[in-house]
């Protein structure tokens, strides 16, 4: 973690509630967007943070991971033999999330995925793919 990731951490951690943290995050351009009436339960800056991105009047509960990469690459090319044309590249990929948009607790979410607007995701979730607008989802399978 680089002393800026780390001080960025920091300062989360004291804002006293969600709306002052998605403040402090839009005022440091942590994100690549963050919308108005923005609440974050969380208390910690993911990885990547410059690839997500937040509309209007969204609520995200605790322990909620937005996961902009992937790192299987590194357990795949870690087999002997090898060549450069063969190894894999890691993943990385941008998440979006649309204007009235609730995140329940534990959820995560995985790169490369829009969420639409007007959308209920339920807590423990695991987002893989597209979310259309005016839904209600939750579970492994993404249940529409």
């Amino acid at each position: 973690m680089t002393p800026k990731r780390l001080w960025h951490t920091i300062m989360l951690n004291v804002q006293r509630n969600g709306y002052k943290r998605a403040n402090y995050l839009r005022k440091h351009n942590l994100f690549c967007h963050i919308g108005e009436k923005v609440y974050l339960q969380g208390r910690k800056l993911p990885l990547y943070s410059e690839l997500i991105s937040l509309g209007d009047n969204v609520k995200i509960a605790s322990r909620v991971n937005f996961v902009t990469h992937s790192i299987i690459h590194s357990m795949l090319n870690s087999a002997e033999n090898l060549s450069m044309a063969d190894k894999v590249q890691e993943q990385v990929g941008c998440i979006e999330v649309g204007d009235n948009v609730f995140i329940g607790a534990g959820t995560t979410i995985l790169s490369n995925v829009r969420i639409g607007s007007n959308v209920i995701v339920a807590a423990g979730s695991v987002i893989t793919k597209d979310v259309p607008s005016n839904s209600v989802v939750g579970g492994y399978r993404r249940r529409l």
